[in-house]
């Protein structure tokens, strides 16, 4: 597979690439990246592999910073580097958060999809499932919770045991912080 980049507006935008013939653009899931398609690639023929790198995910971590990257953002990035590299239709393959990505651009520009795969996928634009809003919520409050990480230092005792929990904000920061981490473990 060989790795591009190309910029689109203000975003460098990255995949991979292999095969020649009809276009077909997997998405990956999170917290992954396009290296999730390495060994699917080379078992596919005759088709033009473009396994594309959501803005903000693996090495586009950097264009994602103070950018909207939802599912909703993600198909009109997906669409706009279509654009730009010259692909007017394809089959359109994704995993998990990808597959959402994949649907909502396929209802957008429905011409643009020549067929739809999708695996362990959301549903259209379920993404952030119902646990994930919760831990968002619980961890605005668990930080104001005297005891707890985060909370200010004068709502917990220099030292105290408390100090080795963590709060749901934590971890939804390592999750989304941790990308990086998942990505090159993945790759």
């Amino acid at each position: 597979m060989e790795s591009r980049t190309q910029a689109v507006g203000d975003i460098e935008m990255r995949w991979e690439e292999a095969g020649e013939g009809f276009p077909l653009v997997l998405i990956h899931g999170i917290p992954t990246c396009p290296a999730l398609w390495r060994s699917v690639i080379p078992l596919i023929n005759g088709a033009r592999c473009l396994a594309w790198e959501m803005v903000g995910y693996g090495a586009s971590i950097p264009q994602g910073r103070d950018r909207d990257i939802s599912v909703r953002r993600q198909a009109g990035y997906l669409l706009s580097w279509m654009d730009a590299i010259g692909v007017e239709r394809a089959v359109l393959a994704g995993h998990d958060l990808g597959g959402g990505v994949v649907q909502i651009a396929a209802v957008r520009e429905p011409g643009r999809c020549a067929g739809m795969f999708l695996t362990n996928s959301i549903g259209y634009d379920s993404w952030p499932i119902p646990s994930v809003k919760t831990m968002r919520t619980a961890g605005a409050t668990a930080s104001t919770t005297p005891g707890m990480p985060g909370a200010s230092p004068s709502s917990a005792a220099a030292g105290s045991s408390a100090s080795r929990w963590t709060t749901p904000a934590r971890c939804w920061g390592w999750w989304t912080a941790g990308t990086t981490r998942a990505a090159r473990c993945m790759t």
